[in-house]
């Protein structure tokens, strides 16, 4: 081609892109280019609403794109932003609704200092005398919420999360409690609806009395009981905190009656407080409602400049069968409900903020979901919970989370994850994950998925017995957790101590990595783990690797490798068992992935399951080329029972005077252990677990 076809090919190519006319292609007129279209509070369109329904009129097959440009202020709504079939885009015509800096969407309604005078009326008689003339009220019937919405929510055994919460300058503050820490308790009695004691673990569990101890027993017991009283509790055999409603306070003694959540059981040594008594509303950030629907909040002292916000909406955007679909640079805050409900097809968060939600920040069920560059926080329930394609087909799916930041997430539900996956095609990187009581990264029935390059700290604060990346399930397979560093793991302060206060009690650890319910064909390698209370967890499954990692100053364990006690004790078919033995060793998706299993012999009549040579050989776990550097600290590998791959070998060899194989009770909280220092453990290990400075020093979220 001659330098004069090459000058007209170009010029040809540049007035096919961007005539408003275009060229045919094939007999078919091409689109007339982007569609733009604003949103402003003085402009044609004034709502994120008003421009959808005008979208819908559209013709999308007439343009290449069409953008929606919300100008910069705060949207209030009261209802979900609501997109269905109608409102989607398609592969040739994509719509993205963009905010310039400073664009929010809220919903529910802001509160001033203004808005805001001395308490004064009966209930504020009973707020503690030292702290009457500091509380400040405000009449929320003015604001939409009603005293029929504070009764029915009070109605639950939970503290109902529909009862609006109440956040400063997007802080959520706290609902007047005792104490301001957490009790331990002396123990509890469990009884059935008959009021007869019976087993804390029978289905029949109806109620318990939960005796605090007589240090709390003068304060407890002068309270009015005007509102509901709730507890926020730590509870054994269960994994993290759940709250429960009092329907009696004793008198002569330091008990409470309670009623039983399921799962919910306080035995000696749990830690509590009680919260929603008005008689406690003493400390700067706390509030609490009465049953007239009047907040009274005990003011910071940022008060004066401080943005309130309590929300009413069900949720801020809900997509219901839309598809091509991208929100960019738009803060999404302060909904009862979810923060996005995403039920559609290749849909795109980017840029974003959610946070303060009721329910979860982020629900995604479909294929093709991107989160990049965002953060999701403050959130009931989980910050992040999807669903992509079809384990059962194994096809569709493909997620990206990347570049995010994920934290205080799970703030008043048990099992409050920062990202849930399930699906096929998972790829979570480059996240800083942080603050949260209960779990980080979690697959759960997900195949070929990949953590990796995650900063992940601060969480299992009130846990133990799982992991901060876990994976949990025989319905996985491909799973990678590579280059993330996990650390600051486990539980603080009085939550700590739990294992101390209860002879009886097993504290299991809060794990930095943990393979549980048969997980199996997964791998982790290059990851940096230090301060936690083990560094990796495997219960059960098979063909998985745990190579090439640097585990730092473990509080009881490096490595822990158990068997799964999930189902009867002899393989026998004629054994009446609820899970049947070949069906849990073998799933249908490892069949899948891994064809060869299905010749197996998986049923042998009498062989123990616990027999480590089913469970893990020759199927195989590997374990090895890590490097555990154990800062002057007695730490020991522990081994129940199954025996993996050269484990003991190589931890000898790179640390022979501090870990060996042995089973020993451990000190959970060492008092010899010193702050380490990490770059140089993993400059230090880096000919071992090929982590190398560079590739630490990438990890989290990615430089702007």
């Amino acid at each position: 081609m001659t330098l004069t076809s090459r000058i007209i090919s170009g010029i040809l190519s540049f007035i096919m892109m961007f005539s408003p006319i275009g060229f045919a292609k094939n007999g078919a007129e091409q689109p007339l280019g982007v569609k733009e279209i604003t949103v402003s509070a003085d402009g044609e369109y004034k709502t994120v609403e008003e421009a959808r329904d005008y979208i819908r009129t559209l013709d999308k097959t007439k343009y290449s794109a069409i953008n929606v440009t919300v100008k910069s202020g705060i949207y209030q709504i009261t209802e979900a932003l609501s997109f269905t079939e109608e409102d989607s885009g398609t592969e040739n015509c994509p719509i993205t609704y963009k905010g310039e800096d400073g664009t929010k969407i809220i919903g529910g309604v802001f509160l001033y200092a203004k808005d805001f005078k001395k308490a004064d009326g009966e209930f504020s008689k009973l707020f503690p005398e030292e702290a009457r003339d500091k509380i400040m009220m405000v009449d929320m019937k003015d604001f939409g919420i009603t005293p029929e919405i504070i009764a029915k929510s009070l109605e639950d055994k939970h503290y109902n999360q529909s009862i609006p919460f109440f956040s400063a300058n997007g802080e959520r503050q706290t609902i007047a409690q005792f104490p301001d820490d957490w009790m331990h308790i002396e123990g509890a009695e469990t009884y059935d609806i008959n009021g007869d004691i019976i087993d804390i673990e029978s289905p029949h569990a109806y109620s318990q009395t939960v005796n605090y101890g007589e240090q709390y027993a003068e304060t407890v017991q002068s309270w009015s009981e005007v509102l509901p009283i709730y507890i926020m509790g730590r509870f054994f055999h269960l994994w993290c905190p759940d709250d429960s409603k009092i329907f009696n306070i004793s008198k002569p003694e330091p008990t409470i009656d309670i009623y039983f959540n399921g799962g919910h059981q306080p035995y000696k040594g749990s830690i509590m407080y009680f919260y929603n008594i008005p008689e406690e509303l003493d400390k700067p950030g706390e509030y609490i409602y009465d049953n007239d629907a009047f907040l009274y909040y005990y003011p910071t002292d940022s008060f004066e400049t401080a943005e309130f916000t309590v929300p009413l909406s069900d949720g801020l955007v809900k997509i219901n069968g839309a598809n091509h679909i991208t929100f960019d640079n738009i803060v999404f805050s302060t909904t009862l409900g979810h923060g996005m409900e995403l039920n559609g097809d290749n849909i795109t968060v980017k840029n974003c903020e959610i946070g303060n939600t009721g329910r979860q920040g982020i629900r995604f069920n479909g294929n093709d979901f991107t989160l990049d560059s965002s953060s999701v926080h403050h959130t009931t329930d989980d910050a992040i919970d999807m669903d992509v394609g079809d384990i059962a087909t194994l096809t569709g799916g493909n997620a990206l989370i990347h570049n995010c930041e994920i934290y205080s997430f799970g703030l008043s539900r048990s099992y409050g994850y920062a990202v849930t996956a399930s699906g096929v095609n998972i790829t979570v990187s480059h996240n800083d994950v942080h603050d949260g009581d209960f779990k980080g990264i979690h697959f759960a029935n997900a195949v070929n998925a990949v953590a990796e390059y995650n900063d992940v700290y601060r969480l299992l604060l009130l846990c133990d017995d799982v992991g901060a990346l876990s994976i949990d399930g025989k319905q996985n397979a491909n799973i990678v957790f590579r280059y993330n560093y996990v650390h600051e793991i486990g539980p603080e302060g009085e939550a700590a101590k739990i294992g101390g206060y209860n002879s009886d009690y097993t504290y299991y650890g809060a794990d930095a990595f943990y393979h549980d319910g048969g997980a199996s064909y997964c791998e982790m390698y290059g990851n940096v783990i230090n301060g936690c209370d083990d560094g990796y967890r495997s219960n059960g499954g098979r063909m998985n690797k745990f190579h090439n990692n640097l585990v730092c100053d473990c509080r009881m364990w490096y490595c822990i490798f158990v068997e799964v006690a999930a189902i009867d004790n002899k393989v026998d078919n004629d054994i009446d068992s609820t899970v049947k033995f070949d069906d849990y060793v073998y799933s249908d998706v490892w069949k899948k992935v891994n064809p060869d299993l299905a010749g197996l012999k998986t049923n042998t009549a009498g062989v123990d399951k616990f027999d480590p040579m089913l469970w893990c050989a020759p199927a195989g776990l590997e374990a090895y080329d890590n490097y555990f550097y154990y800062n002057k600290a007695d730490r020991y590998f522990n081994n129940w029972g199954i025996r993996p791959y050269n484990v003991e070998r190589h931890i000898m060899e790179f640390n022979p005077d501090a870990i060996e194989p042995a089973e020993k009770n451990m000190t959970i909280y060492s008092e010899k252990r010193t702050p380490l220092d990490i770059e140089k453990a993993v400059a230090d290990s880096a000919s071992v677990t090929g982590i190398t400075p560079e590739i630490f020093a990438s990890i989290g979220r990615l430089p702007d």
